[in-house]
């Protein structure tokens, strides 16, 4: 026992402590045949006289108070369920132990996966299938942990084969689950050239064809582009088809006449005069656009094709950045790789309910590093990653974002993340960013008192109460998964037929 209900009301039940006890520490009150799970929201001494604070009090009139929000409660030993009664005054209170947190939380069995632990040690089990069923949200400070969090996530999901994934590794994190899980990740790096000193199983390339206006105009700001930019896409598209990035981008600048002082077919001037544009836009546009065009990996092959094959085949695909690090592009690679699967999933489930194929698509869950630069307020409305956010869960495909500013994020966006798993917060904007559309009850004092690292609270659609967790050591993990997971390559069988020629 490690106090005792002296007052208070469902929503802020009042404890005696006995021992010390840690804010945000996961409780149990047992009264009779009734039992109630809790979180501590605060610790308060009881108010004495000035002229005894000087002494040492001690007895049960002095001990600190804890204020207690109950979530769960169970009658007779039955399952849990919402509160609606009060324990009795009197009532002991416990520290949750591992059979207390498995009756709420579930086994910690497969599908389940033992993100970390709780007070006294004991194991939190998180079922994994119902976590991807909705966007996830990691957050976090610089430096707080996010990537080993999402490690600990995604070891979890391939060990237990829950779907696929793929990350767009923006900063190199995320490489090492090669090493764990070899048959099952696909490391992929943009352009040409390696991984660090890792050899991918493909370089990604982006067919100049899959480029879009809007996927430039998201890119505005960053660009620099007018106003003025929009018409001369949409008039590029509307004059050279599908393949009007390559044609356009491919435009002589230089001012070629023929004997009548008429601009020849292939050049800049042209191409205004046939589509009645300001030959000054036309040049602007075309001048910010060759940055794009000259990227290493615009280039026509099938490797998009050959990674959403992988994906579909349930497997992990890491995208590095390799030396391409600019907003640009994460922004433009990101968006067209998103764009292409959500068009794929979208046919796959529509065949399935049409009857035309037995099983529908694989589950996906994207992994977005640097989450405000997609899915701020200005950009989210147009991006892929808006709508995966809103609308593809009936789709199969999920959002995981991941991010150190979540104030940034639209609001919209922030609403359809189901479960939150947040680290340190300073930014006292990121905390309510956080919350937003939550039941505070005590969770933003939680946030805020949070270690450093390794520590986070967990809300939301993946768990039925908001708990706090030491999130398990990722180097220990990979040490325990590397004796059950021997080193293995895929068979050149396998790998014909996952491409799709079996």
């Amino acid at each position: 026992m490690i106090g005792k209900i002296t007052g208070g009301s469902i929503s802020s039940l009042t404890a005696s402590c006995t021992v010390y006890v840690e804010l945000g520490s996961f409780v149990v009150v047992h009264d009779g045949s009734r039992k109630f799970w809790g979180t501590i929201t605060e610790l308060a001494h009881p108010q004495v006289p000035a002229e005894l604070a000087s002494m040492t009090l001690t007895g049960p009139r002095f001990q600190p108070e804890a204020s207690i929000h109950l979530k769960r409660m169970s009658i007779g030993g039955g399952a849990p369920i919402p509160v609606k009664q009060l324990p009795s005054l009197g009532a002991e209170m416990h520290e949750a132990d591992q059979s207390d947190i498995e009756c709420l939380f579930g086994p910690s069995t497969p599908p389940s996966w033992v993100i970390g632990t709780m007070g006294g040690g004991h194991n939190l089990p998180m079922d994994l299938e119902r976590l991807v069923k909705r966007p996830v949200g990691v957050f976090g400070a610089t430096g707080t942990g996010k990537s080993f969090i999402v490690r600990v996530l995604l070891a979890g999901l391939i060990q237990n084969r829950v779907g696929g994934n793929l990350i767009f590794d923006f900063h190199g994190d995320y490489t090492i689950l090669k090493d764990l899980f070899p048959s099952q990740v696909r490391l992929v790096t943009l352009g040409s050239g390696m991984t660090g000193d890792r050899q991918p199983d493909f370089n990604l390339e982006i067919s100049p064809q899959t480029i879009t206006p809007t996927d430039i105009l998201n890119m505005s700001t960053l660009l620099n582009m007018t106003d003025n930019a929009y018409l001369v896409l949409q008039s590029a598209v509307s004059h050279f088809g599908d393949r009007w990035f390559k044609s356009f981008t491919g435009l002589s600048p230089n001012k070629q006449v023929d004997q009548d002082k008429v601009p020849l077919p292939g050049s800049l001037a042209h191409f205004a005069n046939l589509t009645h544009l300001h030959p000054a836009s036309v040049r602007s546009t075309w001048s910010k656009l060759q940055g794009v065009a000259n990227k290493g990996y615009i280039h026509q092959n099938k490797s998009v094709t050959n990674m959403i094959d992988s994906l579909e085949n349930g497997k992990t695909v890491v995208v590095n950045f390799g030396r391409f690090e600019t907003d640009m592009d994460l922004i433009l690679v990101s968006n067209i790789l998103s764009r292409l699967i959500r068009s794929r999933w979208v046919e796959k489930t529509n065949d399935f309910r049409s009857g035309n194929i037995p099983n529908p698509p694989t589950p996906l869950t994207i992994w977005l590093e640097e989450a405000h630069k997609l899915l701020n307020s200005e950009v989210a409305k147009q991006t892929t990653f808006g709508i995966l956010a809103r609308e593809m869960r009936k789709f199969g495909v999920t959002l995981g974002v991941i991010d150190q500013r979540p104030s940034e994020i639209d609001p919209d966006v922030m609403s359809q993340i189901g479960t939150r798993i947040s680290g340190w917060l300073g930014d006292t904007a990121d905390i309510r960013g956080t919350l937003a559309g939550i039941s505070d009850r005590g969770l933003s004092e939680q946030l805020a008192r949070l270690a450093p690292k390794q520590e986070a609270v967990i809300m939301g659609w993946g768990v039925p109460i908001p708990v706090t967790v030491k999130v398990r050591d990722f180097f220990e993990l990979k040490k325990e998964l590397s004796g059950k997971n021997p080193t293995s390559k895929q068979s050149a069988e396998d790998s014909i037929k996952e491409l799709g020629f079996a």
